[in-house]
């Protein structure tokens, strides 16, 4: 037990018959005096005002410095005068420390002028030690009013803490918020959200006219919803677009609501801005997805019809080529029209392959070759004033279908040649290899890192707008003058690519041109080099069976084959020519049959015919079935399958083919 306990417990048992009440009042004293008897007289009268004081004596800045920095204390009292030490050293002291307890000047020799001194430094009371009876009171009074102090400081705290918070949540919310003046209609508060997504900073923004945050391309409907902001009082889901500070656009979903006063009056209108740029970003896609399948519904609904229709232009037109006299101006006419029909022919396919319905025969393709073979089109058909400029370093491979990689250099060179038609300019085709990594591929999902083959196709015509440059891979958009073109060229482009699994990116710049970089995936595989042998047409003396519900294919085909010595027999349905067949089915060398005809469709037909005769060839005919492919027709035993239109050679040379491999 050090002194100071051996003290208090002796104060305890000589003091117990002053006491005043049967229990008394912990409290804790720290004395500030040089005099150990003065404490005890007021450690006395303390008793007897009833409290029960756990105390400690200290008589310089050091003990008291170390005590109130280790000890929790209720209250300080203080002698103003010390031989080593005073009360307004003391008090100074216990400011720097901030400590939440009253101090108490207690002395023996303070005066008037030294009490004034004492209370404008910041002590709570001063006293004389000879008049020690108002000493309880007063420590009563300055304890209440401590923890009123503490209580209010926590409250302020708590207060500080809340508004914190408060502008945490405001400043870092999703959405934008701002405040606006109701006469001037400028910002008079904002949060961080909005500064951010602006490229501002607060200060920046506040004091600004909330119309100078909108981009000028909506300010007429930016006018609109102020009218009914005024007549309303509030606008919900706006849809408007901010000027960022850099001049670009963001598109945002406006709520604006009144904030009045207890009489009505209008304080200011308070506006959250929700980003929906990525929302429109989807919605885009949405549309791009719902015109991809209107055309896939257009493309299965007319395909086979007007397949049809131009197996009759091209066929008979090719029956009038070859009766035309050589060199004539009547054989340079039809040529022109079956040059025309087989241009149609080349945009149905153009519509299935954006539909997505055109099967795809993917096969090594060495990229270098196919832009060799472009080049010479290009070189012929494109104006001298077009400088057609290379530099083919790559020799890479690719997994693809050839032909629709020629479509698409031709589709954007055509293009390229377009926009340098008035002027002239330069046509630059470059190939490299590349490898992608996943810092690019995180900016085009479609990609994977890899190693790919990229074609740059570059034109210094009058280049595309930002505004439209953003639309030219949608379908049935074009910058072309009507008669100039489908729209559907980029299209096609953008779903080529895409089926093979690689991207495209465009830059264009107005009036200085126009750059498409086009990346497809490298294959390890080398591309079989094979001599197409030309075909000779020979005819023969077989008895082939034609049926097709239309009357011009019939006759067509038919003239197209007995030329060549062959005997033919037509049908136009599927239940008359199979009943004709069963009757004699030992005559017939050869069936070519249509698909898509009323009553039984070409491949029930020939199951049928095949459960009568297994070894009878057959050919199908198609204009346009999502039913038929190669693979299905080598299960039901069907020899070959011809697309519509059909050409004379093809046909010929089919139809020869199949039988010689029969017999």
């Amino acid at each position: 037990m050090n002194e100071d306990d051996q003290k208090q417990n002796t104060i305890r048992q000589t003091s117990g018959a002053e006491l005043c009440e049967p229990s008394l009042k912990s409290i804790r004293v720290l004395f500030v005096e040089d005099s150990e008897d003065d404490m005890l007289l007021i450690i006395r009268e303390l008793r007897r005002s009833g409290y029960d004081p756990l105390f400690k004596r200290v008589d310089t800045a050091e003990a008291m410095l170390e005590l109130i920095e280790k000890e929790r204390w209720d209250i300080i009292i203080s002698d103003y005068s010390m031989p080593r030490f005073n009360g307004l050293k003391a008090l100074k002291l216990y400011q720097d420390h901030n400590l939440p307890i009253p101090f108490i000047v207690v002395s023996g020799t303070i005066g008037e002028s030294f009490a004034v001194e004492t209370m404008k430094a910041g002590a709570h009371d001063y006293m004389m030690k000879g008049h020690l009876k108002r000493l309880a009171p007063a420590i009563e009074r300055e304890l209440r009013e401590a923890k009123s102090r503490r209580e209010r400081r926590k409250a302020l705290r708590e207060l500080k803490d809340s508004e914190t918070r408060f502008q945490d949540l405001y400043d870092n919310a999703p959405d934008m918020y701002v405040s606006v003046a109701p006469h001037t209609a400028k910002i008079i508060q904002c949060n961080l959200t909005l500064a951010n997504h602006l490229g501002y900073t607060k200060e920046e923004i506040i004091g600004c006219q909330i119309f100078d945050m909108y981009h000028p391309d909506c300010m007429e409907k930016v006018i609109e919803v102020f009218d009914l902001f005024q007549q309303s009082g509030s606008v919900s889901n706006a849809e408007l677009q901010l000027k960022r500070k850099d001049g670009s656009k963001i598109d945002v979903s406006l709520n604006v609501s009144s904030v009045h006063d207890d009489q009505g009056n209008l304080l200011h209108s308070r506006s959250s801005w929700r980003d929906i740029s990525d929302q429109k970003k989807l919605e885009g896609q949405l549309r791009q997805l719902q015109k991809m399948e209107a055309i896939g519904t257009l493309a299965g609904g007319i395909a086979h019809d007007f397949n049809n229709i131009l197996s009759s232009i091209i066929g008979y037109t090719e029956l009038a080529v070859d009766d035309a006299q050589q060199g004539s101006r009547q054989r340079e006419h039809l040529t022109e029209v079956v040059n025309a029909g087989r241009r149609a022919t080349e945009l149905v396919k153009q519509i299935l392959t954006f539909a997505r319905q055109k099967e795809l025969a993917l096969t090594p393709v060495k990229v270098k070759t196919v832009v060799n073979e472009v080049l010479k089109f290009l070189r012929a058909s494109l104006p001298s004033t077009i400088d057609i400029r290379t530099d083919l370093q790559a020799d890479s491979v690719v997994m693809a279908d050839a032909t629709q990689i020629h479509q698409i250099i031709m589709n954007i060179c055509t293009n390229a040649g377009h926009a340098m038609k008035e002027n002239g300019g330069v046509l630059k085709i470059s190939l490299v290899d590349e490898i992608l990594d996943s810092d690019f591929t995180s900016h085009h999902s479609i990609v994977s890192p890899g190693n790919y083959v990229k074609m740059t196709v570059a034109d210094s015509g009058h280049g595309v707008p930002a505004d439209k440059l953003v639309k030219i891979f949608d379908p049935y958009f074009t910058t072309k003058a009507i008669g100039e073109g489908t729209g559907m060229g980029l299209s096609v482009v953008l779903g080529i690519i895409q089926s093979h699994h690689g991207t495209i990116i465009v830059d264009s710049t107005p009036e200085v041109g126009t750059t498409f970089n086009i990346y497809l995936p490298i294959v390890e595989k080398q591309v079989a080099t094979t001599t197409k042998a030309i075909e000779t047409i020979r005819g023969g003396q077989e008895h082939i069976l034609i049926v097709d519900d239309e009357a011009p294919i019939v006759k067509l085909l038919q003239k197209s084959l007995e030329p060549l010595g062959y005997k033919v027999t037509t049908s136009a349905g599927s239940h008359e020519a199979l009943d004709l067949f069963k009757k004699t089915p030992d005559q017939f060398d050869l069936l070519i049959t249509d698909m898509t005809m009323p009553a039984m469709t070409g491949d029930k037909l020939a199951i049928e015919i095949l459960k009568v005769r297994p070894d009878m060839p057959i050919v199908l005919c198609t204009g346009y079935s999502d039913r038929i492919s190669k693979g299905m027709i080598g299960k039901i035993g069907i020899k070959s399958l011809l697309k519509k239109p059909v050409g004379k050679k093809v046909l010929q040379q089919t139809v020869r083919r199949v039988l010689d491999d029969e017999n």
